[in-house]
Order: C-alpha cells, then sequence, then structure tokens
C-alpha cells in the first residue's frame, strides 16, 4: 500500500462519523449564512470595508453632482449620447453601461484634479469590485 504522496491510487480516509438522517443536515440556506458572515469576517479588516464605503459614498455623491448639474441646465442627453436618466443609475447594483466610466471619472477627479496619489486610485477600484461583488 502506497502513502499519502498525492498519488492517485493512494487510499483516501474515510469520514468516522456516523451517517446523518435528513433531520440532522444543516439546511442550505443556513450554511449559505454561515459561511457569508465568516466569509465577510475573514475577508475584509474593518477599516478597509470602511474606507470602501467612503470611497462609494464620495463617488456616488460626485455622481449626484454631475447628474444635477445636468438637471440644472436641462440636459438630456450629453455630446457623448449618455441619458442623463441613465447616468444617473450608474453606481446602483448591478451596475449599467455608464458604471465604469463613472467611475473612471471620479478617480481622474481625485488624482489628477485633487492631486491623490496612486492608492487612492487603487483603493476606489477595489472599493468598486467589492461592491458589485458582494
Amino acid at each position: 500500500m502506497s502513502t499519502a504522496t498525492g498519488n492517485p491510487s493512494t487510499p483516501h480516509k474515510k469520514c468516522t462519523g456516523k451517517k446523518k438522517t435528513q433531520n440532522e443536515q444543516a439546511q442550505f440556506d443556513t450554511l449559505a449564512k454561515i459561511t457569508k458572515a465568516n466569509v465577510n469576517k475573514y475577508t475584509k479588516v474593518k477599516n478597509t470595508s470602511k474606507a470602501y464605503q467612503g470611497h462609494i459614498k464620495r463617488c456616488k455623491e460626485f455622481l449626484a453632482s454631475q447628474v444635477k448639474t445636468r438637471r440644472d441646465n436641462d440636459l438630456k442627453v450629453c455630446e457623448l449620447g449618455i441619458p442623463t436618466d441613465d447616468l444617473e443609475k450608474a453606481l446602483s447594483n448591478p451596475p449599467n453601461e455608464y458604471s465604469a466610466m463613472v467611475v473612471e471619472m471620479f478617480i481622474t477627479e481625485k488624482c489628477f484634479l485633487q492631486k491623490c496619489k496612486e492608492g487612492v486610485a487603487e483603493g476606489i477600484h477595489a472599493a468598486f469590485c467589492w461592491y458589485w461583488d458582494t
């Protein structure tokens, strides 16, 4: 008999616990809740989540300001062909076709006009990946 070397012919240990009845097995939704709680607990540091939420909040404020300016000027569709109503929903979850563009504009505002460093751009990008993936 071979030892545990990763060889496919190596015998595997069997579970030694008793087979549970259906009533004893965890329900799928219960397992999903436990998984989500542990993923949230162990994948993001508390301050990272706060930083991400701050980036998302500021980006939404940036977008709201842009939309307000367009509406104040009675601009329904800009010169790029972007309807104001669709632009307003760009930071919704799920994202729409203008979402990436709005995040890019926000990063441009922060890094090129406000002179923030590269880490801010990376943080904003990561925040929206997190926002749209969770």
